[in-house]
């Protein structure tokens, strides 16, 4: 039987806290799912973790590739490896609750849509996962079902929906401009979340939650040759919003 729900998941020295992420995948209340890891190049212990799940578990697979410096490239292999009918990237260092799947499954079957996103919880302490912020918003009407291209406005500037976590029809990938073409700068994957927004007819809401791990370094203002990476995915993202709705759209 194929698995309904491919999870996948790119690491690269994630050994601090891949282990609560994978148990949050071993505690799901859905079951008929598969979760494929993509070790990129880690030099830590993240390997031998990977292994002893894999090894306790058929739905856990995972391979190896040469340190790529980008989440991109990993994901990519991840997903063109994938049985599913929905694919759910979901980062090694954030965990999930117990019915995660279930929700956003139940809701994309109900509602017929191409994406669900979850509720994004961001945290910083494992053991409370009290939350620093959350999106969507508290005003966000988490019941409507609205269009991808209504979706995509909504995850930039004034941020009103958070990317991460969101179940994805696997049909919607077929479409993507940068899938598996090698590109894999910083931020790349970042693009394809917004061109799969205008891929899709629907997209629902769930209050399924998504635990995102905030790292002190995701808020340093240090320039370096990885803001100029930054800068080119806002360059075509721009550029993706222009030739989509036009350069004077609001």
């Amino acid at each position: 039987m194929f698995p309904e729900v491919s999870i996948v998941t790119p690491i690269y020295n994630g050994e601090a806290f891949i282990e609560e992420y994978l148990e949050s995948i071993l505690a799901q209340t859905f079951l008929n799912w598969e979760c494929i890891i993509v070790n990129d190049g880690s030099t830590d212990n993240t390997l031998t973790i990977i292994e002893k799940y894999a090894n306790n578990d058929a739905r856990f697979s995972y391979f190896t590739i040469p340190n790529s410096g980008a989440p991109k490239t990993p994901r990519d292999l991840a997903i063109s490896k994938a049985k599913g009918e929905w694919i759910l990237p979901i980062d090694a260092d954030d965990k999930i609750d117990e019915d995660y799947i279930e929700k956003l499954l139940s809701r994309a079957q109900e509602t017929n849509a191409d994406i669900v996103f979850p509720q994004m919880y961001f945290f910083k302490d494992s053991r409370t996962l009290k939350p620093l912020h959350i999106l969507p918003l508290k005003d966000f009407d988490r019941n409507q079902i609205i269009t991808g291209e209504d979706a995509f406005p909504l995850t930039f500037f004034d941020v009103k929906i958070g990317t991460n976590g969101a179940l994805k029809k696997r049909a919607i990938f077929n479409h993507l401009t940068q899938f598996n073409t090698g590109i894999n700068f910083l931020r790349a994957d970042e693009y394809d979340t917004r061109e799969l927004l205008l891929n899709a007819g629907k997209v629902a809401f769930t209050d399924a939650i998504y635990y995102y791990r905030q790292h002190n370094s995701e808020v340093t203002k240090k320039i370096s040759s990885s803001s100029f990476e930054y800068l080119i995915t806002d360059s075509l993202l721009e550029k993706l919003a222009i030739n989509h709705f036009g350069i004077n759209a609001s």
